[in-house]
């Protein structure tokens, strides 16, 4: 239980930054909206993996005791799912395993293969470090997990993992609530 406490602080967080990068503007609004993302991704494959799967029947069974909906229980499943199209090999597997705790070089080799400007624009910002990015850096990233994506599909793609993390939240705290309850007085 306090592994799907620390989950739930850390996604719970990553989604509180997620949404503030949402509403900034600006090129460095961008630049923490990309990471925000990217990092709410890799942090939801990790719960995925290290928590719900091996854990799956305990963490129903008492989310369920909890009041969970059965729509809810199901989604889960969605959620682990490693079909091809299921979010969790679309998206969470290469941004976690390539892109948000390694930088694998494999990744920014293809964007550089692929790019076919005359030119690159490496960095941009208004001279402040604070708003100074790596802007080839931040879109071979970006390209790597969602090649070639427009601005909608973007958002889209940051809405979706905003929406899982969110289920799996909710579900890890009712899970929590009903493993103290008998505990609290």
């Amino acid at each position: 239980m306090l592994r799907l406490g620390a989950a739930v602080n850390t996604i719970s967080a990553v989604q509180s930054w997620l949404s503030a990068s949402n509403q900034a503007s600006g090129i460095a609004g961008k630049r923490d909206l990309v990471c925000g993302f990217l990092v709410a991704a890799a942090f939801l494959k990790e719960a995925i993996d290290g928590l719900l799967r091996p854990n799956y029947a305990e963490i129903v069974r008492l989310a369920r005791k909890d009041g969970t909906p059965e729509d809810v229980i199901q989604s889960l499943g969605d959620l682990m799912s490693k079909k091809p199209h299921g979010l969790y090999m679309r998206l969470l597997l290469n941004a976690r395993n390539k892109l948000v705790f390694h930088w694998e070089e494999e990744a920014f080799q293809k964007w550089a293969g692929r790019y076919d400007e005359p030119n690159v624009v490496w960095a941009a910002g208004d001279g402040t470090a604070d708003d100074f990015v790596f802007v080839a850096a931040r879109q071979a990233l970006l390209d790597s997990v969602i090649p070639g994506a427009s601005e909608t599909e973007i958002h889209s793609r940051i809405n979706e993992v905003f929406e899982a993390s969110g289920l799996l939240v909710g579900v890890f705290r009712k899970a929590i609530h009903a493993y103290l309850e008998p505990y609290i007085a």
